[in-house]
């Protein structure tokens, strides 16, 4: 939401979303070369085991006077933070 086309300033908030989608039409949808078929058939193994999965790190900043705050530091990211946190709650 909001204006790209302007600078950010302290007390503004954003979001950075990357994500990951495991989604076997974007494999069947590439150009049939020699290349792409070598490339299927090296993955579609990995598309079958994930399909259908998606993952998204969202990270909230806030832009301050004197730097940014990541306002979810506290949420888990890397796969060690991630597996102690799914262990917990059994």
């Amino acid at each position: 939401m909001g204006d790209y086309r302007r600078a950010l300033e302290p007390g503004m908030s954003f979001v950075i979303e990357p994500g990951l989608y495991i989604r076997e039409a974007a494999l069947d949808a590439l150009e049939d070369t020699a290349e792409n078929r070598a490339f299927k058939e090296k993955v579609r193994p990995i598309v079958q085991r994930y399909k259908d999965i998606g993952v998204r790190v969202e990270d909230s900043f806030l832009l301050t006077e004197t730097g940014l705050v990541r306002l979810s530091a506290r949420v888990p990211r890397s796969l060690e933070e991630i597996e102690a946190f799914m262990a917990g709650r059994e």
